[in-house]
């Protein structure tokens, strides 16, 4: 697959390719830099953009979260079987049907954990793409 920009995956996600929402799967831990980066780059396509840690905050405030776009990271210290986690998935659901929209940053292993069982809840919940395939995706954590 040919690289594609960030420019071209939130131009995706608005005209419903990836239903307003994508998981990036990086190799490591995602870090400040890569969030920073992210939600610098979003605010180039819509009017709000919130960082969201699923680990630190409670899926209530994900929610009640108005902006336009939330980035949300921090899939690599939650139990896919606990009811936050769950509670997280129906807020993103309900923020999908409002027609908001959602980047999901996770590594590989939580990808695999969260995303590809059967049992859990984020289940094929969204397309993904590797962090190799975006161009203009920083590394630096």
């Amino acid at each position: 697959m040919n690289p594609v920009n960030l420019d071209r995956i939130h131009d995706l996600m608005q005209n419903g390719l990836y239903s307003g929402c994508v998981a990036i799967i990086k190799n490591e831990e995602v870090g400040e830099a890569t969030l920073n980066h992210l939600s610098e780059k979003a605010r180039q396509w819509y009017r709000s953009v919130r960082v969201f840690n699923l680990d630190k905050e409670s899926p209530e405030q994900l929610l009640l979260c108005d902006s336009e776009l939330v980035v949300v990271h921090g899939f690599e210290q939650c139990s896919s079987q606990r009811p936050e986690t769950y509670a997280a998935r129906s807020a993103l659901e309900n923020r999908r049907y409002k027609g908001l929209f959602a980047i999901l940053c996770l590594n590989r292993e939580a990808f695999r954990h969260h995303f590809c069982n059967p049992a859990h809840p984020f289940y094929h919940f969204c397309g993904e793409i590797e962090e190799g395939q975006i161009s203009d995706l920083i590394d630096g954590g």
